[in-house]
């Protein structure tokens, strides 16, 4: 298996699929050629296009109301938006639906959006590529700010990268493909800190460099190993070993043993890959991946802002573009209708790819995805209170190599409202969660789901954490997710050392977890004695269905009871909990309709915070005990634990849960697999497998299974 580190550093690949798209009647067609062209053109005829996309949204502008679709055919090339945003904003920038907008590679030539420059470094003595920045036009590398948990993820500095590939700042420890936990450092195992300072080891290097780096910066797990921080660091005090912060690690302080690393300083320039810009000088230093000729070219990204934003737009689409190299967010589409981002790439950007909010129908299909500091697409909508869907989607995309640089709670997709769509899938290589998210009626099915969470712990594959009883609806069916959770770093000593594949935290409710397939080993030489491996983890949860799922090298289930137990706020009558029942109205319609065990909640809490014993014994009315929860018509290979059932003191009855028909089979022979499982990633049984006969379980239809049913599984 790969390191953590190798399964993460990869090319901004730019993928641009020629496919069958569907022919586009139009009576207005554009052409931009940004190497050939001229703004003063008609920008009607392939021989005398526009040169700026800019340009032909004004042409479209003075079309407005249209009569007819519009067409803009884009010539192949570098359009450059490293100062300039492509903006669509309301009806003069919006089609109909018997009109609609499309702008498209012509004739799916390579077209690229890029917020980024070509810089030429030369070879020093040293080996290392220096260029003075100013000579290309660059006067500003940008400012290193405070990012992570808490705090989220501003725009990036300045980037570098190699031949479509992102390069990493300079840091120290060195990232090791080898031992991943070697690239990191430790604060002092003996002794706590507050949350503006931490206690080095006395050995390390780096205290000696801060006065030549006055812009160092510290990125660690400082307190959970599922909330990180990068901030920056004043001072050190040599005989204490104390380093001061010039912000707050997190809300929870920082602990001896907290991994971090270094960054920002040329001091910690000595790895292939590896970069530094000096913000005051405005030079550019780098060490080549490979062996290099005298002089390399890079690409530094300069835009501050998204290079495309649509706000109040409907029926526009987007088929064949590459958008790359902006340090902000790649596009943003807010309260916009029937938008489509059909075949796109977005890669090599320093924050997030998609943000999308509100509005209906926008949907990201075939989109290649990858090499992103943080998220990658965001789906969010419709009315949680009447449930009006908002149907979004993403579709048929791959989501690599993100969550580079804000390292936790920046998932490959992230859900919220009521009725979007993650189908067909695949998201890999990721610190943290795959999918993560709530609100209504959502759906996330035959997506393919593997090396995410290699950097962290308490963390699932798919993760969501409502607090929220009325967030119901929600469906996670016929996915495949496997090898999560896998990277071999440390665990501390005050976080849940817990990975799981469909991970519900708090106050989650009526989901339906049905038909997946579920992959989920230890990683090798793991101390078992403090890591635990879940399949599925509900942890504070109630009425939620898992049924005619297959789970390989894992025990299967937690069911935690978080509500009875360290979670006092379910138990508090003034708490959001009981607040957003009466918000949405849990005994009326639509929520008393949809959701009948949901109206049959008191809207308080039986005893007290202290006293959990009436609410343990009253589930189907009391919120925070974790009641209505079915583990059915399941098979389990391999499995040397089944079920983990909430502790003694939830005073919880285990028997209250509805677990049958389920089967245990000790090895794959036992199943009766079409093909080996674990090589082949075909979890289909053979008809004649005694499974069938001895448990409810069906075999999983897994035809549509990852993008373009790229992933399906062969029966016998």
């Amino acid at each position: 298996r790969p390191t953590a580190q190798q399964m993460r550093i990869g090319a901004c690949t730019v993928v641009l699929l020629v496919l069958a798209l569907a022919p586009t009647t139009a009576q207005h067609v554009f052409f931009v050629d940004p190497a050939h062209g001229d703004d003063t053109n008609s920008g009607t005829s392939i021989g005398s296009p526009f040169r700026t996309v800019g340009r032909a949204q004004l042409a479209i502008q003075a079309l407005q109301p249209l009569s007819a679709p519009v067409l803009v055919e884009l010539r192949g090339g570098i359009h450059n938006f490293t100062s300039s945003t492509l903006a669509l904003a309301g009806g003069r920038d919006s089609g109909t639906a018997s009109n609609p907008i499309t702008f498209r590679a012509y004739e799916n030539e390579h077209v690229i959006f890029s917020g980024g420059r070509e810089v030429v470094l030369q070879q020093q003595p040293s080996g290392i590529y220096e260029a003075d920045l100013s000579a290309f036009g660059i006067t500003d590398v940008g400012t290193w700010g405070r990012a992570g948990f808490g705090v989220g993820c501003p725009v990036a500095p300045v980037e570098l990268y190699f031949q479509d590939e992102a390069m990493i700042p300079a840091r120290w420890p060195n990232i090791n493909p080898d031992e991943p936990a070697a690239a990191w450092a430790y604060t002092n195992r003996s002794m706590h800190s507050q949350n503006t300072t931490f206690v080095y080891q006395a050995t390390d290097p780096w205290p000696a460099w801060l006065e030549s780096s006055p812009d160092l910066m510290v990125h660690g797990f400082w307190h959970f190993d599922w909330a990180d921080e990068l901030v920056g660091v004043n001072r050190v005090d040599p005989a204490t070993y104390t380093a001061y912060l010039n912000a707050t690690t997190t809300p929870y302080g920082t602990i001896g043993g907290a991994r971090y690393f270094v960054t920002n300083t040329i001091a910690a320039l000595d790895a292939p890959r590896e970069y530094y810009l000096d913000p005051s000088k405005l030079t550019a230093h780098f060490i080549a991946p490979t062996p290099q000729g005298p002089d390399v070219s890079v690409i530094a990204s300069l835009s501050s802002e998204p290079i495309l934003t649509l706000t109040g737009v409907s029926y526009v689409s987007f088929e064949n573009i590459a958008f790359m190299h902006t340090r902000s967010d790649a596009i943003t589409i807010i309260e916009s209708s029937h938008v489509a981002l059909v075949n796109v790439t977005i890669a090599c950007i320093g924050r997030s790819a998609a943000y999308i909010a509100n509005g209906t129908n926008v949907s990201v299909a075939g989109a290649t995805v990858n090499n992103l500091g943080a998220s990658g697409i965001t789906i969010s909508g419709g009315d949680r209170l009447t449930l009006t869907p908002t149907m979004h989607q993403v579709v048929d995309s791959t989501i690599t190599n993100y969550a580079l640089r804000c390292l936790t709670y920046n998932p490959g997709v992230q859900i919220a409202g009521v009725g979007n769509h993650v189908l067909r899938n695949e998201i890999a290589y990721a610190p943290h969660s795959g999918i993560m998210g709530g609100g209504n009626d959502n759906e996330v099915a035959y997506n393919v789901v593997h090396h995410t969470v290699l950097e962290t712990f308490d963390s699932g594959a798919f993760y969501d954490y409502p607090v929220d009883w009325t967030a119901q609806g929600n469906t996670v069916h016929h996915n495949l997710f496997y090898l999560n959770g896998i990277g071999r770093v440390p665990c501390n000593s005050v976080t849940s050392c817990v990975r799981s594949s469909v991970y519900l935290d708090n106050g989650n409710a009526g989901w339906s977890v049905t038909n997946n397939a579920v992959w989920h080993p230890p990683p090798d030489n793991f101390p078992s004695s403090t890591w635990r491996w879940f399949a599925f983890m509900n942890d504070g949860g109630r009425d939620t269905l898992y049924q005619n799922n297959i789970v390989i090298d894992s025990t299967v289930f937690f069911n935690g009871a978080a509500g009875l137990t360290w979670d006092k706020e379910q138990r508090q009558n003034s708490s959001d909990y009981y607040k957003k029942l009466h918000t949405y109205g849990w005994r009326s319609p639509p929520y008393s309709m949809r959701f009948p065990r949901l109206a049959a909640l008191y809207d308080y809490c039986e005893g007290t915070e202290d006293d959990v014993i009436p609410c343990a014994n009253d589930p189907a009315h009391c919120g925070p005990a974790p009641g209505g929860n079915a583990i059915i018509d399941s098979l389990f290979v391999n499995s040397t634990t089944t079920f983990v059932f909430p502790p003694p003191e939830s005073h919880f009855n285990a028997s209250q849960f509805d677990i049958r028909a389920n089967f245990n089979a000790t090895t794959d022979a036992t199943a009766h697999f079409c093909s080996p499982p674990r090589a082949t990633l075909n979890f289909l049984l053979s008809p004649a497998s005694p499974v069938f006969g001895a448990s409810g379980f069906r075999n999983i239809d897994f035809s549509q299974l990852g993008p373009y049913g790229s992933h399906r599984m062969q029966p016998c």
